[in-house]
């Protein structure tokens, strides 16, 4: 980055670099909504639980396209 550069501090981060974040995430699965009108798409569930017992149950969406996790 140089001298002088400096970084951005957490309420930019949390801020501004998260909601443009959000929205690319946002056009991102838009572009696979489109897909899902026209050939239907398949929502699936996969879990697991960690060495202590705590379950987790990931959410994703299959289409042609590709897979939304």
């Amino acid at each position: 980055m140089g001298l002088g550069y400096k970084e951005p501090n957490l309420h930019t981060i949390r801020g501004y670099y998260l909601a443009k974040a959000v929205d690319e995430v946002k056009i991102y699965v838009d572009n696979y909504r489109e897909i899902w009108k026209k050939t239907g798409c398949t929502l699936m569930a996969d879990g697991w639980a960690d060495q202590k017992r705590r379950t987790l149950i990931n959410f994703l969406v299959y289409c042609p396209k590709g897979t939304i996790f």
